[in-house]
């Protein structure tokens, strides 16, 4: 992907394509520590939010300003934790659905849910916020993150 200069900042004229210099996007530089992933057992409301928290308190007591110098935690949701995030269900779960989409943004937690979950329980991903991501099958992305080297979180 890449971005382009489209106007040269010493006068107000457009510069002519001819003129782009391109703005390659890097992904971060490397990778420090260790890679986590987040198993939760109980698929509750609670177990959920005290482990979004954890990984907030993580990067909060690893770096003064608060952003994560490390991957972030993978947590793949394959339970009934899922339905926290039904847009129906936005204003009795806000909490963790805000946490959760900070805690996204700013790279502390990769979250995805299982797909396999959502059609065996009629949902779409539609029927979720845009950043959750889907796997195909989440007991089989949980194993595949071990044996890439994932520690439990």
């Amino acid at each position: 992907m890449a971005t382009f200069c489209q106007a040269d900042p010493a006068s107000s004229d457009l510069l002519s394509p001819a003129d782009y210099e391109p703005a390659l996007l890097s992904p971060s530089p490397g990778v420090v520590g260790p890679r986590y992933k987040a198993v939760l057992e109980l698929h509750s409301a609670a177990e959920l939010l005290k482990v979004l928290r954890r990984a907030e308190q993580l990067v909060n007591e690893s770096q003064e300003n608060g952003y994560p110098d490390r991957e972030p935690v993978a947590f793949i949701l394959y339970g009934d934790e899922i339905r926290l995030f039904e847009h129906q269900r936005y204003g009795e779960n806000r909490e963790i659905v805000d946490l959760a989409a900070s805690l996204e943004a700013y790279r502390v937690v990769d979250l995805k849910v299982c797909a396999t979950w959502l059609r065996e329980h009629n949902l779409q991903e539609s029927d979720l916020p845009a950043f959750l991501d889907s796997v195909p099958y989440g007991p089989d992305e949980v194993r595949r993150l071990q044996e890439s080297g994932y520690t439990d979180f």
